[in-house]
């Protein structure tokens, strides 16, 4: 996981703006994503992915839980399933739940992109497919539809580019 800020330390670099820090993951889906709605009736959508670190023997994974809302919820619920390599873009916030009358506590990132990853071995670089994108500081954005909810992105490098890093 990588949190980022565009801003070097001291300011804003000429000609860009400010932007908060995003967190991101990059790795499989453990399950097909569960689409639910709140008391309110918003479509809510929460899934996990794996993520790995290292190599051979010396390699790790992490389970994240991520969630969406709105119309990007139902945009990967209808896109995603299990084993889809993925990238989400978001920000990470505590959760707790009451299981047996004990209080858990945990991570989740709460999305606003979300780009599914194949890898094509000819060329050696991965191909990223745009599930859903939303400006989080631009509220209204939430309640406008999405024509496409699957669009084609260019090589890694300019995706990377459009996520911020």
């Amino acid at each position: 996981m990588s949190n980022e800020n565009s801003a070097p330390a001291g300011g804003t670099p000429a000609g860009k703006t400010e932007t908060k820090p995003k967190d991101w993951l990059r790795g499989n889906l453990t399950a097909d994503p569960r689409l639910n709605k709140t008391h309110d009736g918003t479509p809510v959508v929460n899934f996990r992915i794996a993520v790995n670190h290292g190599q051979g023997e010396e390699q790790t994974t992490t389970f994240h839980n991520v969630s969406a809302f709105g119309k990007e919820a139902e945009a990967a619920a209808a896109t995603l399933k299990k084993g889809d390599h993925v990238r989400a873009v978001g920000r990470l916030a505590d959760d707790s739940y009451v299981k047996d009358g004990v209080t858990h506590e945990a991570q989740k990132l709460n999305t606003d992109t979300v780009q599914r990853g194949s890898y094509d071995k000819d060329k050696r670089e991965w191909n990223w497919e745009t599930v859903f994108k939303r400006d989080p500081y631009k509220p209204n954005d939430a309640e406008k539809s999405q024509e496409t909810p699957a669009q084609e992105a260019g090589s890694e490098q300019e995706e990377e580019a459009d996520l911020g890093r």
